[in-house]
Protein backbone atom coordinates (compact mmCIF):
# COMPACT_ATOMS: atom_id res chain seq x y z
CA UNK A 1 0.00 0.00 0.00
CA UNK A 2 1.81 3.38 -1.14
CA UNK A 3 2.03 5.84 2.09
CA UNK A 4 -0.13 8.27 1.21
CA UNK A 5 -0.32 10.42 4.59
CA UNK A 6 1.10 13.65 4.87
CA UNK A 7 0.09 14.24 8.51
CA UNK A 8 2.11 12.33 11.73
CA UNK A 9 0.82 9.27 12.62
CA UNK A 10 0.34 7.45 15.61
CA UNK A 11 0.24 4.15 16.52
CA UNK A 12 -3.56 2.91 18.34
CA UNK A 13 -4.81 -0.14 20.06
CA UNK A 14 -8.04 -0.46 19.63
CA UNK A 15 -11.35 -2.07 17.66
CA UNK A 16 -13.75 -0.65 15.61
CA UNK A 17 -16.75 -1.62 13.73
CA UNK A 18 -16.77 -0.74 9.91
CA UNK A 19 -19.54 -0.65 7.37
CA UNK A 20 -19.04 0.17 4.07
CA UNK A 21 -22.19 2.28 3.20
CA UNK A 22 -24.99 0.68 1.27
CA UNK A 23 -24.08 -2.76 2.70
CA UNK A 24 -26.06 -4.64 5.67
CA UNK A 25 -22.61 -6.41 6.55
CA UNK A 26 -20.19 -4.61 9.17
CA UNK A 27 -17.79 -5.79 10.61
CA UNK A 28 -14.81 -5.77 13.76
CA UNK A 29 -11.82 -4.49 13.14
CA UNK A 30 -8.30 -3.75 14.42
CA UNK A 31 -6.89 -0.14 14.66
CA UNK A 32 -3.30 0.37 13.81
CA UNK A 33 -2.39 4.07 13.43
CA UNK A 34 -4.33 7.20 13.61
CA UNK A 35 -3.62 10.89 11.80
CA UNK A 36 -5.35 14.26 11.57
CA UNK A 37 -6.73 13.00 8.05
CA UNK A 38 -7.36 9.48 8.64
CA UNK A 39 -6.83 5.75 9.99
CA UNK A 40 -5.47 2.66 9.02
CA UNK A 41 -6.78 -0.65 10.66
CA UNK A 42 -6.62 -4.68 9.70
CA UNK A 43 -9.97 -5.81 8.58
CA UNK A 44 -11.60 -9.33 6.95
CA UNK A 45 -13.13 -7.66 4.82
CA UNK A 46 -12.16 -5.71 1.53
CA UNK A 47 -13.68 -2.52 0.82
CA UNK A 48 -13.18 -0.92 -2.70
CA UNK A 49 -11.41 2.74 -3.01
CA UNK A 50 -13.48 5.49 -2.39
CA UNK A 51 -15.77 3.73 -0.90
CA UNK A 52 -17.71 5.59 1.76
CA UNK A 53 -18.34 3.57 5.12
CA UNK A 54 -18.57 4.11 8.66
CA UNK A 55 -16.56 3.77 11.44
CA UNK A 56 -17.03 3.81 15.28
CA UNK A 57 -14.25 2.80 17.70
CA UNK A 58 -12.23 3.07 21.09
CA UNK A 59 -8.47 3.52 21.68
CA UNK A 60 -7.29 1.78 24.73
CA UNK A 61 -6.26 4.08 26.97
CA UNK A 62 -8.90 6.66 25.89
CA UNK A 63 -12.32 6.69 27.65
CA UNK A 64 -14.25 8.24 24.95
CA UNK A 65 -16.17 6.24 22.01
CA UNK A 66 -15.29 7.94 18.56
CA UNK A 67 -17.99 7.37 15.62
CA UNK A 68 -16.01 8.89 12.32
CA UNK A 69 -18.30 9.16 9.76
CA UNK A 70 -18.26 8.93 6.96
CA UNK A 71 -14.59 7.92 6.40
CA UNK A 72 -13.59 7.26 2.55
CA UNK A 73 -11.13 4.73 1.83
CA UNK A 74 -7.95 5.49 0.42
CA UNK A 75 -6.33 2.51 -0.11
CA UNK A 76 -6.49 -1.33 0.61
CA UNK A 77 -3.15 -3.75 0.67
CA UNK A 78 -3.69 -7.51 0.83
CA UNK A 79 -2.17 -9.00 3.38
CA UNK A 80 -1.60 -13.07 4.05
CA UNK A 81 -4.63 -15.04 5.76
CA UNK A 82 -7.32 -12.90 4.32
CA UNK A 83 -6.77 -9.91 5.96
CA UNK A 84 -6.46 -6.45 4.63
CA UNK A 85 -4.80 -2.88 5.53
CA UNK A 86 -7.43 -0.62 5.02
CA UNK A 87 -6.00 3.38 5.24
CA UNK A 88 -9.22 5.61 5.56
CA UNK A 89 -9.30 9.45 5.15
CA UNK A 90 -12.10 11.90 7.73
CA UNK A 91 -14.27 13.74 5.73
CA UNK A 92 -16.89 15.75 6.21
CA UNK A 93 -16.76 15.62 9.97
CA UNK A 94 -18.72 18.07 12.35
CA UNK A 95 -17.36 20.07 14.92
CA UNK A 96 -17.59 17.59 17.83
CA UNK A 97 -16.16 14.84 15.84
CA UNK A 98 -13.39 16.96 14.84
CA UNK A 99 -12.84 17.99 18.46
CA UNK A 100 -12.79 14.48 19.94
CA UNK A 101 -10.53 13.32 17.60
CA UNK A 102 -8.20 16.17 17.87
CA UNK A 103 -7.72 15.69 21.02
CA UNK A 104 -7.41 11.72 20.96
CA UNK A 105 -4.45 13.10 18.56
CA UNK A 106 -2.96 15.50 21.16
CA UNK A 107 -3.03 12.91 23.39
CA UNK A 108 -1.23 10.26 21.27
CA UNK A 109 1.27 13.14 20.65
CA UNK A 110 1.67 13.29 24.58
CA UNK A 111 2.72 9.90 25.18
CA UNK A 112 4.89 9.58 22.04
CA UNK A 113 7.08 12.87 23.71
CA UNK A 114 6.88 11.59 26.51
CA UNK A 115 5.04 13.70 28.87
Amino acid sequence: MDDQRKNLRYNVTGRAQFQVAHTTRATIVRLLDISEAGISFLSEIAAPVQARARLSFKVLGDNQFHEASPVVVIATCVLERRMYRLGAKFVDLDEATRQSLDALIAARARVVQGH
